[in-house]
């Protein structure tokens, strides 16, 4: 196994870091792409930072109910807080203890994950306003953000502001991506400001995809998106193109696949669009010999 190249010291080690990696490898995003041209312990840290959000990723979207899942999130958090304490209980914080002293991680950054996971355990969601949205945004996706760039040694004023645009460039792009899926688990993620202030009246946004009010909120959240990834990549121009070439391939990713539903239609969210494994392998390739 590759993980019995890092320095441990016993087979539960072994054991902890193939639950990690088994964990990256089923989800089949486009992480796993980007992730495994790290230098080895910081891929596998990565891997646990990403095997984390998947586990409480993996709470919201079951079938528990409400309470369930926050007794399950309050778990997570107390083992946070014995991950700060160096007194880890799982797979995936014991691979993360292993490397603690090489990163200064922000327990808040942790917390703020599960925090955004609160947000998806409820019966029904419906994100009232812009500012509800940009907070769900920097909770879920910048706060992960912020803790990869401490693994990859970004300079910190610059991994605040790359971490907050890329986050939100890359969550609404997902949201964006999801509406039909999240609207089938009760979950909508477009504001009701922005869908009142577009007079779109529905039962269900998937029979209304060519509503001309509904385009125009899918817009307003692309242009947003477009805005940030923008930013995003003016930031990235300022930092060492080689210690964060997995952060441009995620950009890249992610980009790539807004201009595929740009091109489909945003409104057309019964047809579902992805980015291919190839195109992520040329992207990959594409930013390891050529740094764009």
């Amino acid at each position: 196994m590759e993980s019995q190249n890092i320095l441990i010291d016993s087979n539960h080690e072994i054991s902890d870091l193939n639950a990690v990696i088994s964990k990256v490898k089923e989800s089949g995003t486009s992480f796993y792409w980007a992730m495994r041209l790290l230098p080895i312990e910081k891929r596998y840290t990565m891997f646990s930072i990403y095997a984390f959000c998947r586990e409480v990723d993996d709470i919201v979207d079951s079938f528990d109910s409400p309470e369930e899942k926050l007794i399950k999130l309050a778990i997570w958090q107390n083992e946070i807080n014995h991950l700060f304490d160096r007194t880890p209980t799982t797979p995936i914080t014991r691979v993360l203890d292993q490397f603690f002293n090489l990163y200064k991680f922000s327990k808040e950054d942790f917390c703020a994950i599960i925090e955004g996971m609160k947000t998806d355990s409820v019966q029904k969601l419906q994100i009232k306003d812009m500012t509800e949205l940009l907070l769900y945004c920097d909770r879920v996706a910048s706060s992960v953000g912020r803790l990869s760039n401490t693994v990859f040694g970004i300079d910190p004023e610059i991994s605040i502001k790359l971490a907050k645009h890329l986050g939100i460039a890359l969550q609404l792009t997902n949201i964006l991506r999801d509406i039909k899926e999240d609207e089938d688990r009760n979950r909508i993620y477009l504001p009701k400001s922005l869908l009142d202030k577009h007079s779109v009246q529905f039962s269900k946004l998937s029979d209304i995809n060519q509503n001309q009010g509904f385009m125009n909120v899918c817009k307003e959240i692309a242009d947003l998106a477009e805005k940030n990834f923008s930013i995003a990549t003016s930031l990235i121009s300022k930092c060492n193109s080689s210690q964060i070439r997995p952060v441009i391939i995620m950009l890249k990713i992610y980009y790539h696949l807004l201009r595929k539903m740009k091109t489909r239609g945003l409104q057309n969210i019964n047809t579902p669009v992805r980015v291919s494994r190839i195109m992520k392998l040329f992207i990959s390739i594409r930013a390891t010999i050529f740094n764009y």
